[in-house]
């Protein structure tokens, strides 16, 4: 079984490509810690100390050194009554083509709206 890339808050993450640059990945486990920080990297090491006194957090960042890591971070995104008519219009343009076929139509809506419902987006008239 492949394990997973661990997910680490957009700070840590940062925290940890800067040091990764300078040190092994088995010196930043076992400084983390530590509260004596070298002076150069004084933030990004605070950073990884306040995070691994969390519980069970020093075995998250140990499979994080371990597996990998993404950031764990939603991106939000504002979507304006205007681009919402234009999505809606297009939409409905699907259905209108004249040149494909009716199956590949009814497809291509599905995915649209598969695409929006996996977002979590919702426009009236599309996917709500």
């Amino acid at each position: 079984m492949e394990q997973k890339k661990v997910r680490l808050p957009r700070e840590v993450a940062e925290a940890l490509e800067k040091l990764g640059k300078r040190y092994s990945k088995d010196f930043i486990l076992w400084h983390s810690s530590r509260e004596d920080y070298p002076d150069a990297e004084r933030d990004v090491w605070k950073t990884i100390h306040e995070f691994v006194y969390i519980p069970d957090a020093i075995f998250t960042l140990a499979d994080a050194l371990r597996y990998g890591y993404v950031i764990d971070e939603p991106i939000w995104v504002e979507i304006t009554t205007e681009q919402q008519e234009k999505i809606r219009r297009y939409y409905e343009s699907i259905s209108k083509d004249d040149e494909e076929s009716e199956e590949f139509k009814r497809g291509e809506q599905l995915g649209f709206r598969e695409a929006l419902t996996l977002t979590g987006i919702k426009i009236h008239g599309v996917n709500e």
